[in-house]
């Protein structure tokens, strides 16, 4: 948690924004078959193709993801398409093709998205006519067709080990908080300054020969 949290503040330009993110992916774990690494690894990788999703996009592709049966290879692969396809500015033949392959929809989606035809929007895509309108578009339509897929995946064994791991997890990550991380950061930053005492003095010398 701490290392995704360095991570987000990062990407969002400040802790405050990443604690906000932190908290939002935690509460998307806790009700879809996927882990807060997994939903956080997702939202990171969209933030940094330039789309910086929002709650309900995100549980759109946990969503779609738990639809093909769940796993977080389903749910990378979509994030991935659709993250080059936003840097990109234009949804395209290939990302299509992705998401297709993996037993999305989108075709069919983005015509109920838009009121066109599977042809027009292929010719469209085919001329670079399909920009972010039509990813946010394919986002939502994708989300509506296949809401209430991660809750029916958490009702099953697996989903409640998954959310067993989330809890767990979570409730690990209070105890750090707690002060057990700072007391042992702590405890190393002591050993380091020790070792490099021992480095000045000699004595590190003396054991490596010694050894």
């Amino acid at each position: 948690f701490e290392n995704l949290e360095v991570r987000l503040g990062n990407l969002l330009g400040g802790s405050e924004a990443a604690t906000d993110a932190m908290g939002m992916l935690k509460d998307l774990a806790a009700s879809t078959p996927y882990s807060v690494q997994d939903m956080a690894e997702s939202f990171a990788k969209l933030t940094a193709f330039g789309l910086r999703p929002t709650e309900q996009q995100m549980r759109s592709l946990a969503d779609v993801a738990s639809n093909l049966g769940g796993g977080t290879e389903a749910l990378a692969g979509i994030t991935l398409a659709l993250g080059q396809a936003w840097s990109k500015g234009k949804l395209q033949g290939e990302e299509m093709m992705q998401m297709a392959e993996r037993g999305v929809p989108v075709w069919d989606a983005l015509a109920s998205a838009t009121g066109r035809t599977v042809p027009e929007l292929q010719k469209m895509a085919s001329a670079g006519k399909l920009g972010r309108d039509a990813i946010k578009a394919l986002i939502d339509e994708l989300g509506r067709m296949n809401a209430g897929a991660s809750t029916e995946l958490m009702s099953t064994y697996a989903g409640a080990v998954s959310n067993a791991k989330d809890a767990l997890e979570e409730f690990f990550g209070m105890v750090a908080d707690a002060g057990v991380l700072d007391w042992l950061t702590g405890k190393i930053r002591e050993l380091l300054a020790e070792f490099d005492r021992m480095k000045d003095t000699g004595e590190l010398q003396e054991a490596a020969q010694d050894i």
